[in-house]
């Protein structure tokens, strides 16, 4: 099919170098710049005329694409040129998947911008993309952790996520369970209850484990140093276990099921000439060797300056050398001891693991900066198979980590005047007559809460709490309790602010600055 595109003088350019490294053929398309700047102020009319002035070039072509952005009906001009004429996608960075969809027999519409259809598109494709890499996943598994309709798949295709409630035995058996949930709403393919080094504590670990086994709709593990809490877990029946220590080992050589998933790590080796990889390895054979049929690797990951290029180089190593052990790699290791946003380091780590064909990722959020650390390595690691799946890097797909930066610039630019006004920074906002606001985000609800105070007054009268801060200004305006004018701003504002933080994990305090 041979393509017509037309646009304007000042995207002609661009538009011609994005054809150009879509791989499409010269001989498959060309453009024809029409006499005006902006494409986005073509109608069809004038699209007509256009068109009309050229039908000497059309006859040439199967199908003409204008700019999304025209304005207009298309479908009669089509009829009366006697060609197809469609909307593509309003912006020139969309054009390569608009072609693939073309070549995939998608028919776009003389009405619509394409980017419509392209959303639906992109999102059919990723689905069956993800369906694809989970039918191949069990296709390929070396053993699932946990049975029946809980079971998952351990293979290289696409790792399991790993969440661990850490040091759950500090916290309340409310907030442990509610902290296991949430991993499971991100994602989380595992979730592990984690033990601390410290104090022994069987009961917390059994009574927070009973609350879980059966409720959570994924497979439970436990993660503890002690071996009283670890026989109290299997009594439980957990369907994963680490082993912590030699100890722990020589109590899971005794207890543990042998359908039940173990991992270990050089911590549990006795001292001796080996080297960490050696040990490890002979630790997993002897393991197998006794029966246990589910032993994952663990090499551990170490935090940045202080081994991590060393550990990396510990994986592969491993991996050569004993190719059929399944392996965990602990990103928490770096997340927690990297003072950078987490999602960033998840997705180079995720996408290095599947590089590696490592089977499951471990992580936590033990800290105030790894908030959502949990679904932000789902999401890395579904983007790194999806990725490795069809042998391309881990971009251009809806699946991404970009939460404070855009991957295309969409931004609408234009002209500043010389008289433009130039705002400085103004006098604080004057007290309103109908009182004032004290603005907080509930994380547990993911809301936004609103606290309206009459003045002089300490406690609220009214209480919003909501997660689109347009909405609940526009109740607040609604009950009258806003009367100047510079007040409504600064509570937009705010609560803008508040939406923020939500969705990034900053830390949301009025009246200071997001960033």
């Amino acid at each position: 099919m041979k393509t017509l595109f037309v646009t304007g003088r000042l995207a002609s350019e661009m538009l011609k170098r994005v054809l150009h490294e879509s791989g499409l053929n010269p001989s498959e398309y060309d453009v024809l710049v029409a006499d005006i700047d902006v494409a986005a102020f073509m109608t069809a009319s004038y699209v007509k005329r256009v068109l009309e002035s050229r039908r000497d070039l059309l006859r040439g072509f199967d199908l003409v694409v204008v700019p999304g952005f025209t304005r207009g009906d298309l479908s009669q001009v089509a009829r009366e040129l006697g060609v197809s004429i469609v909307k593509g996608p309003r912006f020139l960075q969309d054009i390569p998947l608009f072609i693939k969809a073309l070549r995939e027999g998608v028919r776009f519409s003389p009405v619509d911008p394409a980017d419509t259809l392209l959303e639906g598109y992109r999102s059919l494709r990723e689905r069956d993309l993800v369906r694809r890499v989970e039918e191949s996943s069990w296709e390929s598994r070396v053993f699932t952790i946990g049975s029946g309709p809980t079971a998952k798949p351990v293979s290289r295709v696409r790792p399991l996520v790993v969440a661990e409630v850490s040091n759950a035995v500090e916290l309340s058996e409310e907030e442990a369970v509610a902290t296991a949930k949430r991993f499971v709403e991100s994602g989380a393919d595992v979730v592990v209850v984690g033990g601390e080094a410290g104090e022994d504590r069987p009961e917390k670990i059994g009574s927070i484990l009973r609350r879980l086994r059966g409720g959570l709709g994924v497979p439970v593990g436990v993660d503890a140093y002690h071996p009283s809490e670890v026989e109290v877990a299997l009594k439980e029946g957990v369907d994963l276990v680490f082993v912590s220590n030699e100890e722990v080992l020589r109590l899971v050589k005794l207890l543990v099921p042998c359908d039940t998933a173990i991992v270990v790590t050089p911590a549990a080796l006795k001292p001796g000439g080996q080297t960490p990889i050696e040990g490890l390895g002979g630790l997993v054979s002897e393991l197998r060797r006794e029966g246990f049929a589910k032993v994952i690797a663990d090499p551990v990951l170490h935090p940045p300056l202080m081994g991590l290029l060393e550990s990396i180089k510990s994986y592969i190593d491993f991996r050569e050398r004993f190719p059929d052990t399944p392996l965990m790699m602990g990103v928490g290791n770096v997340t927690e001891f990297i003072d950078a946003d987490c999602h960033g380091v998840n997705a180079i780590l995720a996408s290095i693991a599947v590089e590696l064909g490592v089977e499951l990722l471990l992580t936590t959020e033990g800290s105030t900066k790894t908030r959502g650390c949990v679904g932000e390595l789902v999401k890395a690691a579904r983007l790194a198979s999806m990725a490795r799946y069809e042998g391309k890097p881990p971009k251009d797909y809806s699946v991404n980590l970009l939460y404070l930066k855009s991957k295309r610039s969409r931004e609408v630019k234009g002209t500043l005047p010389e008289d433009a006004v130039r705002v400085e920074l103004l006098e604080p906002v004057r007290l309103d007559p109908r009182g004032f606001f004290k603005v907080w985000v509930d994380r547990g609800l993911g809301c936004i809460v609103v606290e309206h105070y009459k003045t002089g007054e300490s406690r609220p009268d009214h209480v919003f709490c909501g997660s689109e801060p347009v909405s609940i200004g526009r109740e607040i305006a609604r009950r009258g309790l806003i009367e100047l004018l510079d007040h409504a701003v600064y509570l937009g504002s705010e609560l803008q602010k508040a939406w923020i933080a939500l969705k990034t994990g900053k830390d949301y305090v009025q009246d200071e600055d997001l960033f």
